[in-house]
């Protein structure tokens, strides 16, 4: 093997080329603020629309179920803000290795009345679950007993 090889695609990752065909007009000349009333807003309120109804259909959800977002620090803080706000405080578990935009939410939570467990991980990546802790495995969350 020569030359060197890619490893932090948690940072960015090369776009598949039918995304890049897709999104290429929307970066090169169909811009426009999806929240404008103007006929270039309309048509990337429109694309933005599209794009929604195809992602909720690849996933077998309702349209108003996919929220697009900035990247993966911003999807998680919304996650784990919006999943606490559907329940009563309680517990949640973090890896031990987590990323800070996990970890600083879930401390804001605890700020909040959440209890916060650190679930330490295995050399090989499994987790090591207390055994006290059996509800972790009950699946409770939104709409959800």
């Amino acid at each position: 093997m020569s030359g060197p090889v890619y490893f932090d695609h948690n940072a960015t990752t090369p776009l598949d080329p039918a995304v890049l065909a897709a999104m290429l007009p929307w970066l090169e000349s169909r811009f426009g603020n999806a929240s404008s009333r103007h006929e270039y807003g309309r048509a990337a309120r429109r694309a933005v629309d599209d794009a929604r109804q195809q992602v909720a259909a690849a996933v077998n959800a309702h349209p108003t179920e996919v929220v697009f977002t900035s990247g993966g620090s911003e999807a998680n803080n919304l996650f784990l803000k919006g999943a606490a706000a559907c329940s009563r405080p309680g517990v949640i578990a973090v890896g031990a290795t987590e990323h800070p935009c996990v970890l600083k939410p879930a401390a804001q939570l605890a700020r909040g009345g959440w209890q916060i467990e650190t679930v330490a991980v295995t050399p090989r990546g499994g987790w090591i679950l207390p055994p006290s802790r059996e509800y972790w495995r009950r699946g409770r969350g939104c709409g959800r007993s």
